[in-house]
């Protein structure tokens, strides 16, 4: 989602609040068409705002009532941030 939309704030605190039950990956990053499903914090998702929001909706389902595990892969270089949510 673009950083600047009205929504934003609003998308950024759900997706934080998901990502702090959401199981650090350890090792290699997987690619992310391996993911079933993914949702990244600032990177663009190819989405529309409604369709992001509706993902979030999906990881949370899917991880709590399939016993799926809700993955995160946090992102850091020199100039860039982000954080992945995503199941296999």
């Amino acid at each position: 989602m673009d950083v600047n939309h009205e929504r934003f704030s609003e998308y950024e605190t759900a997706f934080n609040a998901l990502a702090e039950d959401a199981t650090p990956w350890e090792g290699d990053k997987p690619a992310l068409d391996s993911m079933a499903v993914y949702l990244c914090l600032y990177g663009d998702n190819g989405l529309t705002v409604d369709d992001e929001f509706a993902l979030l909706d999906t990881l949370k389902e899917r991880s709590a009532e399939q016993a799926e595990a809700l993955w995160r892969i946090d992102i850091e270089a020199d100039y860039y941030q982000d954080i992945i949510l995503f199941v296999k």
